[in-house]
Parts: structure tokens; sequence; C-alpha cells
């Protein structure tokens, strides 16, 4: 079984070094990894190129496509049985790989896991459950990892922003889901923060919604999913008045941790992998 790991970039060239170094340390390794570089003018094509390394498709988008068509763009291009998603400014637990190996052999259709996340020093600073909203089962987006073909069937909105939830709302429907709770996903938090994205996001997110209830009709309008939804607008409507104090935006982040479990999952090989991305990658 091949499985394929799909990364959009975009400008994160100081993250490419060490995503790699994270796919190169899974314990299975029949893998490739599809690379959709949306129009980036760092030093991205030179650095994932220079990996030489025939697992690896690299494609350009010119112009810059948004992350909902890159994503499309990916679909139609891995050859892998599983999609796995990895984010560049991400990282993934040594055993991810192997876990999707696992679920498949049970007969699983996907695969979702707890979230650890790092600061800036490779530090664990938390965990995030599976699921964020246990009733709707929404989850984190990028520890997904999926039989390809259910997610070709589903594929991502076109938006720039938030063209993950067609995913996050329809992946549970009617497919049998494997739900660990091992960190597998590695979500570096710092390196996301980002207000106007935020604001973008959660407008799309709520056009996105809007369209999958009434439009498309995809998932049965509840009052609980009616609420998820005009969450994005509330959202929306306060990270504009946050523009005027973005310091406070940033410092509200802080309070993100008040939802962290943080049990304790490490075992001997993410510690061995940790203590060597500190050796590479910290100066």
């Amino acid at each position: 079984m091949k499985i394929s790991i799909i990364t959009i970039t975009y400008q994160c060239e100081k993250y490419i070094d060490r995503c790699f170094y994270s796919i190169l340390a899974q314990t299975f390794d029949d893998w490739e990894w599809v690379v959709v570089d949306d129009g980036s003018i760092d030093n991205t094509r030179n650095q994932i190129t220079g990996f030489n390394d025939d697992r690896i498709k690299y494609y350009f988008l010119n112009p810059n496509q948004g992350r909902g068509r890159a994503r499309n763009f990916a679909l139609d291009k891995v050859s892998g049985d599983w999609c796995v998603i990895l984010d560049m400014d991400d990282l993934m637990d040594p055993r991810r790989l192997q876990c999707v190996m696992d679920a498949d052999m049970e007969g699983y259709d996907y695969l979702l896991s707890k979230t650890r996340l790092i600061d800036d020093s490779f530090n664990t600073t938390g965990m995030r459950d599976v699921f964020y909203n246990q009733e709707l089962r929404i989850f984190t987006h990028a520890t997904l990892c999926i039989k390809t073909h259910i997610l070709k069937a589903i594929r991502y909105s076109d938006s720039r922003y938030a063209e993950d939830q067609r995913v996050i709302l329809l992946v549970t429907i009617n497919k049998k889901g494997k739900y660990l709770n091992l960190p597998l996903y590695i979500y570096h938090e710092n390196a996301s923060i980002n207000l106007r994205s935020a604001i973008l996001s959660n407008i799309s997110a709520f056009k996105s919604l809007i369209n999958i209830l009434f439009k498309e009709r995809l998932r049965k309008v509840e009052f609980s999913l009616l609420v998820y939804t005009f969450s994005f607008a509330f959202k929306y409507f306060i990270l504009n008045i946050f523009k005027f104090f973005p310091y406070i935006y940033r410092f509200s982040y802080s309070f993100r941790s008040l939802e962290v479990n943080k049990t304790n999952c490490d075992h001997k090989e993410y510690e061995e992998f940790i203590m060597e991305l500190k050796k590479r990658f910290l100066v």
C-alpha cells in the first residue's frame, strides 16, 4: 500500500527542511510526497527539488490559485491508496503513516488523531482532542488520513480560505472512521497566527457551510449545525474589531490552551525524533 502525503505551500521555505525530515522519520516508508507550490516567490522550488528524492512530486502553480484549487489540483496528481494531510509549517509523529497502514488493514475508511501543539523550540504546549465538536464530529482538518477515492469524491471547495470545511462536514457521513488518542499530528501554532487570514477564513467558512446546507443540501439541517455555521459569522464580526487592536488578537491565542488536554503521550521514538529536530533546526 502506498500513502500520498499532500502538502500545499506558499512562501514557507524556512519550514521545508524540518517538514521533510518528519516524513523521512516515519516508520513506514512506502509513500509519495505531493507538494503543490501555490505561486511562491521564495526559494521553495530549489529546496524541494534539491532533495533529489524520486518519491517527491513537486508542482508549481502560477499565478497563485488559493488553497481550495491547489488542494484539488493535488488530488488529481496523487497515486497512493490513502491521502495524508501535512501542512508545510507542521510535522508528523514518526508513527503516523504506520497507523494509517494499520487502519487500512483493519478495514477503516479514514483515520483521525489528536493534535500535539508545539512552540518555536519544539516543546509540547498541549494536546487537542480528536473532535473539537463531539456532537457534529468536527475535527482538525490537518489530522485527516483517508482513502484516496473517498477524498476525490468529496473534493474541496474552490475558496482561497476555509476550503476544508466541505471535507470536514462530509467525511464522517456514512464512512467508517478510526479515532486515535495519540497526537500523530504536530501543529506549530505560532507559525499560523495571522489576523487577516483568520478574518477571511471565517467568512469563507460561513459561506461554504450555507452552500452545503441550503444549496447542495449535502447534510441535514439541524439546530446544532446551524449554531456551528453562524458561529463563523460571529467570529468574523469579532475579528474585524480586533483589526483595530491586533495585539489583543495575538494575546487571545494564549486562552486557546484552556481547551488543551495535556495528557502525556510521549514515547521513546518521539523523544528521539524531537531531540534530533532540536539539534538540526534550532539555531
